[in-house]
């Protein structure tokens, strides 16, 4: 069962690994981490799920927090595809 939470210390490896996991890791620039990093860190909410602690799922977004919500990665690991943790992702950043 994967545990949900907003997280602010993700790193961008375990960003990286979970992209390429995921297959999104050819539309992502994976190999610089000093611009996943960026991301992580300039997004206002980044919401993860977690399996015994490994990164399976996150949802980045960027928020006005009075009208606009802009989800801008979605990402699953590949081998938790299809158990709803991306619906659920959506679900928190609402």
């Amino acid at each position: 069962m994967p545990i949900f939470a907003a997280e602010t210390t993700v790193s961008a490896e375990e960003f990286r690994t979970l992209l390429l996991a995921s297959g999104l890791g050819v539309r992502r620039p994976v190999d610089d981490l000093v611009r996943l990093d960026a991301m992580l860190r300039n997004a206002n909410v980044v919401l993860t799920a977690r399996i015994d602690g490994v990164l399976v799922g996150i949802a980045r977004a960027v928020i006005d927090f009075v009208f606009c919500c802009y989800l801008s990665d979605l990402v699953v690991h590949e081998n938790a595809q299809r158990q709803g943790i991306g619906a659920r992702l959506i679900e928190e950043v609402r």
